[in-house]
Order: structure tokens, then sequence, then C-alpha cells
């Protein structure tokens, strides 16, 4: 009886202490992440779970953050990243005077409030992305038969497409010896892309088919030094992305990023139904894009499968198989890749983005987004009706 007594003052106490120092906004807060890890940890250990609660909990998320923030014609998420070093500028002055004005009680209040922020952002995460990580597998919900892929299929599948990105060529435009050109603006490439979206919705029942606002960073040379084409920000239910890049990584990123406002959270699975999507819209332009972001995904593998046989004149032939054009088209983008890959940024960069996806689930990290190529190759095999 004395040891429950002796729990219940405890808890009485700590309650107390919080109350004392915290807002209600900031208990709500507390009390909603403790919610969330709960689901969290109910998807991770419950893929059927995970996918009910990523289409129609996460799902509603989603759609109405996209629906809040969409009328603005630039990056919320932007404009607040913009923010953050006037922010945690104020919060080390804060701390200091504070502290050395012996202010404990103002401090103690003001990292509660910090920590309800963060207990916000843990809640929208799960309550948006975090539990696509853990359902069930893209290629389950495709009914492909996915595996790992010799050197034979690679070249298979990577001739394939570069036979495939050759039928659209006569209806892409380029610059003179350089890059393919958009032949339209952003707003227009956007409502395409809508459109496809819409189209492949009524195919698969795990895909949104809602329209949604893409959004260009204005600070698109930054993320090019990090290496970033894109960024869903699930805090705002932004499709964000680099324009500084050539017009093909332009139009499969924004596909790839709307994959994710989707709910498609691993990177090679938003890869794949980016992929789709390009294939499913009636435009050429569009279709070239979805073949050939594809194709350069096959080189890297087929170049290291060749050159442990010692068979790097395969490679090659392979290569050729793809126009010209298309050829130059892959080499203007791996060369300002190449020019980035060697900065501080992009190494800090990169290296962040491979622990929060090894976080989430994933062990191959940052190396997960060129393993969209055994989707595709089981995609070429169901159409042909063979396996892999």
């Amino acid at each position: 009886m004395g040891k429950g007594r002796t729990m219940k003052a405890f808890f009485k106490k700590i309650w107390s202490t919080v109350r004392r120092n915290c807002s209600i906004p900031a208990i709500v807060f507390y009390g909603l992440a403790i919610f969330s890890l709960i689901l969290h940890l109910l998807c991770i250990f419950i893929p059927a779970f995970a996918d009910f609660f990523n289409i129609y909990i996460a799902g509603t998320a989603r759609f109405l953050l996209a629906k809040l923030t969409g009328f603005l014609p630039v990056s919320l998420a932007e404009l607040l990243i913009c923010l953050v070093p006037l922010l945690l500028i104020f919060i080390v002055v804060f701390s200091i005077y504070h502290a050395r004005k012996e202010h404990y009680t103002l401090l103690t209040r003001f990292f509660c409030g910090a920590f309800a922020i963060v207990s916000l952002f843990y809640s929208l995460f799960v309550f948006t992305l975090g539990t696509g990580y853990h359902g069930s597998a893209l290629e389950t919900k495709l009914n492909l038969d996915r595996k790992e892929l010799t050197t034979k299929q690679l070249e298979e599948v990577a001739s394939w497409l570069a036979e495939e990105l050759n039928k659209c060529l006569p209806q892409v435009q380029f610059m003179n010896d350089s890059s393919s050109v958009m032949p339209y603006d952003f707003d227009e490439l956007n409502e395409k892309l809508n459109i496809a979206y819409k189209q492949i919705s009524e195919k698969y029942d795990f895909i949104m088919g809602f329209s949604s606002r893409v959004k260009p960073v204005m600070n698109s040379d930054m993320m090019s030094k990090a290496g970033l084409l894109g960024m869903y920000t699930y805090y705002t239910g932004e499709s964000n992305v680099n324009v500084d890049y050539n017009d093909y990584n332009l139009v499969f990123t924004c596909a790839h990023e709307m994959a994710h406002q989707r709910g498609l959270s691993k990177e090679d699975e938003a890869n794949f139904i980016a992929f789709l999507v390009c294939l499913e819209s009636d435009d050429p332009y569009i279709n070239y894009c979805g073949y050939l972001n594809m194709f350069e995904y096959m080189l890297n593998p087929l170049y290291k499968a060749l050159k442990e046989e010692e068979n790097t004149a395969e490679y090659y032939s392979v290569l050729r198989k793809a126009d010209e054009r298309a050829r130059i088209d892959i080499g203007v983008s791996s060369k300002k890749t190449a020019e980035n890959q060697s900065g501080l940024i992009y190494k800090i960069s990169n290296t962040a983005n491979d622990a929060y996806i090894k976080i989430n689930g994933d062990e191959n990290g940052s190396a997960s987004y060129g393993l969209v190529i055994e989707l595709a190759a089981a995609y070429y095999y169901n159409l042909k009706g063979q396996t892999a």
C-alpha cells in the first residue's frame, strides 16, 4: 500500500513540474507524440496495418497539407528552412543570456517549447510519410516477380529501354549538340503529371489521384551542391524540385516527389512509380524522360558487372544502342553531378540522407534509389509474359 502511494506521489510530482513549466499546447504535443510512437511501432510490426494507415489516415493528412500549401507559388518549406539559421542564433543567444542571469524557470519553459515543436514534427512525420516505409512491398502490390539481376538480364533490360527511348526521339527537341528541351513551361508539366497520376490511380488503388502543385526551389544551386534533385517536405506537404539540372532530370524528379506525396515513401518504389507515371502520360517528352532516367539507372550496375567479367566492350555496345542525342543528355547531367560530388556540402548531405533512409528500415541507405532497376526488370519481364 505504501509503495503504491509513493509511486502515485512520484507521478504527481512529475505532472506538477511539467504543468508548471509547460504550456497546454506543449503538453498536447507531447501526448500526440506518444500516441504517434505507438502507431509507428504498430506499423513497423504489422505491415497490413501500415498499409491501411498509409492509404486512409496518412493519405488524408498528405492530401490536406498539399491543398493547404498548394495555393502558394513558392515553397513554404524553403522559406522555413531559410529561417533556421536565424532561429538557431536566437536559441543560442537566448540560452546563454538567461543561463547567466539564472532565469532557470524561463529557460526550462523555453526548452519545453522547443521539445514540443520536435514532438509536433515527429507526429507529422508519422501521420504523413513515416508509415509508408513499413507497408507491404510495391512488387507485392503490383504482382511483380522482383529478383537480383544477372549481367545478361541487365543487358537485356537496358537494351529494351534504349530501344523505347529512341522511339520517342522524333518528337523530342534538343539544343544544338546538347541536352533535350522541355517543350512547355513548368506549370504545364505539372498539369501533365497530375493527369498521368489521375490515370494511374485508376489502375492501382493504393496511389492517390489528386492534383497537387510541384514547387520549384529558388535556391536550386545549393540543392545541386548538396546532390539533391528534389525533396518532399512532409511537414508542409510540398513536392520541391531542383530546377538547376537538365529538363529530363526535372520531369522525372517531379514525378518522383509526387510519388512521395502520394504515400510511396521508399526511394526505389517512388522511382518506379515515377517511371510508370512517365510511361502513362500521353506526352512523348515525358515518356522519353521516363525511359532515359531508367536507362541511366541501369548503366552503372551494368558497367560494374561487365567490368568484373572483363568485358567492358559489351557495356559500350549496350550504351551505343541509345541514340547519340540521348547519350549527350546523360553526359551533360553526369558532368554536373561530378562537379558537385567532391564538395563538402554534397558529402554531408549524402551522409545525412543515407542515415535517414537506414533509420527508416532500409539497410541499403542511399543506394536504395538504384534498386529501382529490379522493379523495372520485373516490369519488363511481366510485359513479355516471362519471369526474371
